[in-house]
């Protein structure tokens, strides 16, 4: 569904990590799948697990350094932001991103990691015989394989082009007669408390209940067209006089649960981003002269 953007205005798919208009994070979208690394630490776990070699691939988790041909995420000390961060060639640095969302963060560098893994395997040669048959047998099947694995990646990414217009243009139709769309977070009306949800649900505080009850905005909200002249924000304050939203629905809502056996490289889910610790990392396959 549309969003607007809370510093620009613009309407944009929910779908996507940032504005394309502003660039300003989307609070809404889900950014990590279960199970993603969304700390540093995690980061640096996660890319252990899979055998990756972070010096042969000149990825700094957790440094700021500071030398030509780099990928890195680091705290800084002062600020207190997350840095994403690469630095090119010639010794410039193109921040991916610095503010204070470390999972988001996190994310943008694991990405990063998951697709400079893929393409070093598509490019890796396959292993071929000295002489005989069998050598060239196995060279045609790994061809075939690349061939067919190029055909699914690019219907995939057709797909993921067009899959947002479609859903933009259901979006619209199905919308046309719905209330504006609002920003998840906390909203503050007529001495109550109110939370928005991503998927357009509303919530009241009730403190004589001491809990979040549903709340229809759309027949019972006479002021609701003005909406954002009521939002607080999307982090939680204890001065709103409401408990910790987040807090209570995890407290109310099932939701599944990860233990260390989920992050076993062996039956990961992402497994396929494992490293084999003879292969070299080449890294003539990374562009070190784009912006990320």
């Amino acid at each position: 569904m549309l969003i607007q953007c809370k510093y620009c205005g613009s309407n944009y798919s929910d779908t996507e990590l940032e504005c394309p208009n502003c660039g300003a994070a989307n609070d809404c979208v889900n950014r990590t799948a279960a199970g993603a690394p969304k700390t540093i630490s995690e980061l640096l776990e996660w890319a252990r697990r899979h055998h990756l070699p972070l010096d042969e691939m000149r990825t700094y988790i957790g440094q700021d350094v500071r030398t030509a041909r780099a990928y890195g995420i680091y705290k800084d000390s002062v600020s207190g932001d997350f840095v994403v961060y690469k630095n090119k060639s010639d010794g410039s640095r193109a921040e991916r991103y610095r503010g204070k969302d470390e999972a988001y963060a996190v994310n943008e560098l694991y990405q990063k990691m998951k697709a400079r893994v893929a393409e070093q395997k598509a490019h890796r040669k396959p292993d071929v015989y000295e002489s005989g048959t069998q050598g060239s047998g196995k060279s045609r099947n790994f061809s075939q394989k690349l061939i067919l694995h190029t055909i699914i990646a690019v219907a995939v990414s057709i797909m993921s082009l067009l899959l947002p217009i479609f859903i933009i243009l259901f979006v619209e139709y199905t919308n046309r007669d719905k209330l504006p769309y609002a920003s998840s977070g906390y909203y503050s009306y007529d001495s109550d408390m109110y939370y928005h949800d991503y998927g357009d649900s509303w919530y009241i505080w009730n403190a004589a209940s001491d809990t979040w009850s549903s709340y229809d905005a759309a027949s019972e909200w006479d002021l609701f067209e003005d909406y954002e002249n009521y939002y607080e924000g999307y982090s939680y304050d204890e001065e709103y006089g409401a408990s910790d939203w987040d807090e209570w629905y995890d407290d109310h809502h099932d939701s599944p649960s990860y233990d260390d056996d989920d992050w076993d490289y062996d039956n990961d889910w992402d497994s396929d981003y494992d490293w084999d610790s003879g292969s070299d990392w080449d890294s003539g396959w990374d562009d070190w002269d784009s912006d990320w």
